[in-house]
């Protein structure tokens, strides 16, 4: 089937499927959950200082969530009618929790929406009502943008792609929103999207043996989380163990023994939901069907499903696994025959423990310890120099496309000093005349002057 997408202004012709085999699933259970509830401590107390007098507890953000996810499936999901004016928000967005992350941004702008048009619940059945609807998932799109929250996707076409393919490549990242780049070292390129070739240099088709199959992300109790490998986070499920077992892809690794891994907090304690620029990370090299199945579905697929590798490093991998292997079998059989010949001795590898050479075969090779926290003998070590110290990356805050606040836990004297506004002079009493420590600091206003009716330094001055 053929729809129109709308990238800008100009409707584009996609040639996609509007049926998926599968469908996003949201059980109520799951948002009631005291788990999940407890993830929305932060969030709660934040939206009750921007709707003081509202009832917005932890229940009724969570019903927010879930009303709110129904819906975007609904208007722009897979079996959404066309056209579809934008593309999903991504799981990763639904699940930052961090107070003033993305989550609370959406919450947020919806409520206000919600609040402002005198609604009782969200309403998308209506043709008007649906245009309604995804033009507020647009305005939410559009903040997180504002804030450096949701970026672009830049993709490079390999000369490994066909030419025959290249068409229907370009218009489906058109479709996605995507950047097309020119190069695969232009900046910000996040994708290169590969094709699988055969000995002769034609294209092979990649099969997916794994395609649908289950990917067991964690077990709780009886209950397995599991993702659908072809289809994006959203599609991931919670099925018995009989069933993950019996839909378990082969030769991919699965989390049998443990609860599934939190992402968020994952995102959150690396700072990785900042999405700070200067710190993305390589481009991922994936096959090219990752962005024509991003289009069915209208939601980025998992990159880790199209994972493509260049078949000289995997040939290489291949090479150096045999010679790792090899050389581990000789150690071992070395090391047998050595106990064998000298019963106690030593095996390979194995350092000696003790004995009346063991600190002069240290001193030869420079590994006696030394005490002390540094410097020559007799010589006082120089003090450590000061630093501030700042909360965990998840209590941070993007205010900004290159903004982010963040708290301080320790500040440095300076601050402190500004802070107290005294000029950095903090008497000592032990020491008259000096002020506290060492680190006595100097305050100087530079600006002084500089703004605009503020000469002469006077009180306006001042405050600059």
């Amino acid at each position: 089937r053929v729809g129109t997408q709308r990238c800008g202004n100009k409707p584009t012709m996609v040639k996609f499927t509007l049926s998926a085999k599968r469908k996003v699933k949201l059980r109520e259970k799951d948002f009631e959950s005291e788990e999940y509830l407890g993830k929305l401590n932060a969030i709660t107390g934040r939206l009750a200082g921007s709707f003081p007098g509202e009832p917005l507890g932890r229940e009724d953000v969570a019903r927010v969530v879930m009303e709110l996810l129904q819906g975007q499936e609904e208007t722009l999901g897979a079996n959404s009618p066309s056209p579809r004016p934008m593309v999903k928000l991504s799981m990763r967005h639904w699940q930052d929790y961090t107070p003033g992350g993305s989550l609370f941004m959406i919450v947020r702008r919806c409520v206000r929406f919600k609040l402002k048009k005198g609604f009782r619940r969200f309403d998308w059945q209506s043709e008007h009502k649906r245009a309604e609807f995804v033009g507020m998932l647009g305005d939410c799109a559009e903040e997180l943008r504002e804030k450096g929250l949701l970026g672009h996707v830049k993709v490079y076409i390999s000369g490994d792609v066909p030419v025959e393919s290249r068409d229907a490549i370009k218009a489906a990242a058109r479709s996605m929103g995507a950047v097309l780049a020119a190069s695969a070292s232009d900046a910000a390129v996040t994708h290169v999207l590969h094709a699988d070739l055969d000995a002769n240099g034609t294209e092979a088709k990649r099969v997916f043996p794994d395609k649908d199959q289950a990917i067991v992300r964690g077990v709780v109790e009886k209950e397995v989380l599991v993702h659908y490998a072809g289809y994006p986070e959203s599609y991931d499920a919670w099925c018995s163990v009989s069933t993950a077992r019996e839909h378990a892809a082969k030769d991919r690794a699965h989390r049998w023994d443990a609860p599934p891994a939190d992402d968020s907090m994952i995102r959150a304690a690396s700072g990785e939901h900042l999405a700070i620029a200067g710190r993305s990370r390589p481009a991922k090299h994936v096959h090219y069907t990752w962005i024509v199945d991003s289009v069915k579905y209208n939601e980025w697929c998992e990159e880790d499903d199209y994972a493509w590798e260049d078949p000289a490093e995997t040939a290489m991998r291949a090479a150096t696994r045999a010679r790792d292997a090899a050389n581990a079998a000789m150690a071992a059989t070395t090391a047998a025959a050595a106990q064998a010949q000298g019963g106690g001795a030593p095996r390979v590898g194995e350092k000696r423990k003790g004995g009346p050479d063991a600190a002069a075969d240290d001193a030869s090779q420079g590994t006696v310890a030394t005490h002390g926290t540094g410097g020559t003998a007799g010589t006082a070590p120089a003090p450590p120099p000061e630093v501030e110290r700042v909360a965990p990356p998840q209590f941070a805050e993007r205010i900004g496309p290159s903004v982010v606040r963040q708290h301080l836990t320790a500040p440095h004297s300076s601050v402190a000093a500004a802070a107290a506004n005294d000029g950095g002079a903090r008497a000592d009493p032990h020491r008259p005349g000096r002020p506290a420590g060492d680190r006595g600091v100097v305050q100087e206003n530079i600006s002084r002057g500089q703004m605009a009716g503020a000469a002469g330094g006077g009180a306006e001055g001042a405050g600059g």
